[in-house]
């Protein structure tokens, strides 16, 4: 699935709390809470308006995807407290890498997605490869 500027444009109201983890964090994975299905809008790599209607695991890596053009990680949207012992977590295990390989010098642990500055020119592509899903309509 390709889309250019995806937006979800409705979220159910029933939710599902499910372990997501992220290749922008390697390592860490925590609970997260999401609408069980949403209906995503945007247009085709053309530029055709399209629309997509998911649910479960198809929903929730769209809505993961979306986060991520907005700046956002799932660790942004757990608790405070399980953020801050996530981010423990993190350093500990970047300065293992760090001592291994660096010498014992420990790196800097780098979080979050570059910030996504909120303009009316704002142009994003979403490129989601899953297998086996169905619920994909196209306008």
């Amino acid at each position: 699935l390709a889309m250019v500027n995806p937006r979800v444009v409705w979220s159910s109201d029933d939710t599902e709390k499910s372990t997501e983890g992220c290749l922008s964090i390697p390592g860490m994975e925590e609970l997260v809470r999401r609408p069980y299905s949403v209906i995503i809008k945007g247009f085709t790599p053309e530029g055709e308006p399209m629309t997509v209607e998911a649910e479960e695991l198809f929903a929730r890596a769209l809505q993961h995807e979306i986060d991520h053009l907005d700046g956002v990680l799932f660790i942004d949207r757990v608790s405070a407290l399980k953020r801050r012992m996530l981010m423990k977590k993190w350093k500990k295990l970047q300065a293992e890498e760090g001592e291994s390989s660096s010498g014992g010098r420990p790196t800097s642990p780098s979080l979050h997605c570059a910030p996504w500055t909120k303009k009316a020119t704002r142009s994003s592509v979403l490129s989601l490869s899953l297998t086996g899903q169905r619920g994909v309509a196209a306008d």
